[in-house]
């Protein structure tokens, strides 16, 4: 079965589907720019490796590695295998547990590396607590909803017992709470015209802020200048077109933004050591594939059978 066109807006509102609060896919990894989202999301790596950037770090990723990304913490990924790397994400609401854990909204963790931090034998737990969790979400039989979510507080049990963290005061907690409102405005005006031109004065004007205030905003929030972010979601659309059209590179480059297609060129040169025209040559038979699944900008999603198959024997 070929690959299907898929985009999703990066605004990022998970989407549920099988149940309440918790989502799991098993996809491939190519090139994800930094983004955030209102929801916890781990990662293990099934097949591979990533380089991982957030806000805070950056970090490496194996085969049986595991990384935890908290609400609104900005986080990027790239492959640095050849034809990507396979992963078991899932995301669930932060609020699943607010009952009997209210603190959770408080708590930062130091890391999002727990490959870094926790021992072999509760990372090897964690491994298999994940697997788990995704199996029965793929396999949605009566009652999967408890294993799933027993799951997800196993997991969050290992990181509270083994991973810093600080707990931070509800003042200060609602005073970061409205930055990210502020920043998600930011982000997501951004990544719905980046195709067109942008500048920073575009940004002050609509928030009522000088563009020195803006663009500090963008070093603390995301760790990168205004102008990387805004590169990073036109490359990330480049991807996605070379991937899943027959357009010409020339008309790429204006569909995602870039003013010349030599800045395309050497963006893709720096990321993937090769041009447009070899990494469409390289990845584009993955549209002949016999896996079913959906593309997004920088990754390939299974479908459900595939996953569950693909889980079975990790």
């Amino acid at each position: 079965m070929g690959i299907r066109s898929y985009e999703k807006k990066e605004a990022e509102a998970v989407q549920y589907h099988h149940m309440n609060q918790l989502t799991c896919a098993v996809l491939e990894m190519y090139y994800r720019v930094l983004h955030v989202h209102r929801d916890v999301e781990v990662f293990l790596v099934l097949e591979g490796s990533l380089h991982i950037t957030t806000s805070t770090e950056e970090f490496d990723m194996k085969a049986g590695d595991i990384a935890y990304f908290g609400p609104n913490h900005p986080h990027a990924c790239q492959t640095t295998a050849i034809g990507g790397s396979r992963l078991l994400v899932i995301q669930f609401d932060p609020s699943f547990c607010v009952s009997y854990y209210p603190r959770m909204r408080n708590l930062f963790f130091d890391t999002s590396d727990l490959s870094s931090v926790l021992p072999e034998e509760t990372l090897a737990d964690l491994r298999a607590v994940c697997l788990r969790v995704g199996i029965h979400y793929f396999e949605h039989n009566p009652g999967f909803e408890f294993n799933c979510m027993g799951g997800v507080n196993r997991i969050m049990e290992q990181m509270v017992g083994g991973v810093p963290y600080q707990l931070i005061a509800e003042d200060a907690y609602l005073s970061v709470a409205n930055y990210e409102k502020r920043m998600e405005r930011i982000i997501t005006y951004v990544q719905d015209n980046y195709a067109k031109k942008i500048t920073l004065q575009e940004l002050a004007d609509r928030e009522g802020l000088s563009t020195s205030y803006i663009s500090h905003l963008f070093k603390d929030h995301l760790n990168k200048s205004f102008q990387s972010f805004l590169n990073d979601l036109r490359l990330e659309r480049a991807i996605f077109l070379l991937k899943n059209t027959n357009m010409k590179v020339i008309d790429i480059c204006i569909e995602s933004g870039f003013s010349d297609s030599k800045y395309l060129s050497q963006a893709f040169i720096n990321l993937f050591g090769m041009t447009p025209r070899e990494f469409r040559n390289q990845y584009q038979n993955l549209e002949n594939s016999d896996l079913a699944k959906e593309s997004k900008n920088g990754e390939f999603v299974y479908d459900e059978t595939q996953s569950l198959e693909i889980l079975r024997m990790a």
